[in-house]
């Protein structure tokens, strides 16, 4: 079952004056609400008191985990010297840093990446992105790396204005798809690194543990889709992710040029929020949809969010697929990126919930084209998944 919690933020003192009422209130929310998580943004907490020390062990004591972030120094040394730390999650704030005349390196949908020095680098997430998902992209970055898949090494997570980012590690990278598009030469080199990494991708084996399913993650974009899709649709959509099938090996989510950097001639992963484990269709669908698809729509919006334009993205997309499916005849190609193609639609179906506010970019043409491609043959598309002759 999944966890319910509830959101809360502290400020000022919670003392002999105002804890009572405080406690009375929060254990009517839980009750309420059926939480069994209470996260407590505490980045404007002063001072708590012994009383609402007792308060939260009361808490924790009815069967609600309580977690802490955001503590002030001062604040933090109470959680410690009274023992708190021992029976709650407890995280002090996260250091301050100014970007000042940092260089913008790069900029996607969730965030953009500026250069602090020689050494390091800041993914700057927006504001609609929540701590807990960059905690998780932070820990998705760390298996990653344990993995053996060349990704660049994440460090401490700051604060920038009223914004989070994490801090990697970056000593003389160079955005791959600058290098793509200032040495036009280098096409085929670039290339076989790109498919060649993302192929490497696709074959390393995942426990079920260590990353989460891209179906369980597909059903729940279905689900967040329900102001756009017909209850009717959503079940056919349902469907045809199950009809994917069962692959333990890691995905990337969302594989493109602006999500890659070199660091010297090697070729690394910058963007790891969102890894999975599952088959290879759902990146290479995913790569389909930002390389060709999104490209149909709204050219502009491919060049500011890869940094390479429509072109280019066309010409690796096809590169991309005869170097992952070496050898295969120009038939056994077309029928792949058919399957492929036709599978990518999944995700434009589902898009809007993916990326809340893209329709104002996009429009709803790719809703639209998503029902005339996938519910008119969706059986036909379900019997080729499962034939399973993709990889």
């Amino acid at each position: 079952m999944a966890t319910k919690k509830l959101d809360i933020r502290l400020s000022g003192r919670l003392d002999t004056t105002n804890t009572a009422e405080w406690f009375e209130k929060i254990s009517a929310d839980i009750r309420e609400q059926s939480a069994d998580e209470l996260a407590i943004d505490c980045s404007e907490l002063e001072y708590i008191s012994s009383t609402g020390l007792r308060a939260l062990i009361m808490i924790i004591k009815s069967g609600c985990k309580v977690y802490c972030f955001g503590v002030s120094p001062t604040v933090y040394d109470i959680f410690e010297v009274t023992g708190l730390t021992a029976l709650m999650d407890v995280q002090k704030a996260f250091r301050r840093i100014h970007l000042d005349d940092s260089a913008l390196m790069a900029k996607g949908t969730v965030g953009m990446i500026y250069r602090l020095d020689e050494d390091r680098v800041v993914k700057v997430f927006n504001q609609k992105v929540t701590i807990d998902i960059i905690r998780r992209e932070r820990k998705f970055a760390q298996k990653v790396l344990l993995s053996g898949i060349p990704t660049v090494i994440s460090y401490d997570i700051v604060q920038v204005d009223d914004c989070y980012g994490i801090i990697f590690e970056m000593a003389g990278a160079e955005e791959f798809s600058r290098k793509l598009d200032q040495a036009p030469e280098k096409f085929d080199e670039l290339a076989a690194l790109y498919a060649g990494l993302l192929k490497q991708i696709n074959q390393t084996p995942v426990g079920k543990d260590v990353l989460p399913e891209a179906k369980d993650i597909y059903h729940g974009y279905v689900d967040g889709s329900s102001a756009f899709l017909s209850g009717t649709e959503m079940e056919a959509l349902h469907g045809l992710i199950d009809s994917v099938p069962d692959r333990d090996t890691m995905l990337h989510g969302d594989y493109h040029a602006n999500n890659l950097m070199f660091q010297g001639d090697e070729l690394m992963l910058i963007d790891l929020g969102d890894v999975s484990r599952g088959h290879p269709i759902f990146d290479l669908a995913g790569m389909y949809v930002s390389h060709i698809l999104v490209g149909s729509y709204q050219p502009a919006f491919i060049k500011a969010g890869m940094g390479i334009d429509i072109e280019v993205c066309r010409r690796l997309w096809d590169r991309v697929l005869r170097l992952y499916f070496p050898g295969e005849p120009e038939s056994g190609l077309k029928r792949k990126e058919d399957l492929i193609r036709r599978f990518a639609h999944l995700k434009l179906a589902v898009m809007y919930a993916i990326a809340p506010g893209l329709e104002n970019y996009l429009t709803w043409k790719p809703l639209e084209d998503a029902r005339t491609i996938i519910f008119p043959g969706l059986d036909e598309l379900k019997a080729d998944l499962e034939k399973d002759d993709l990889c």
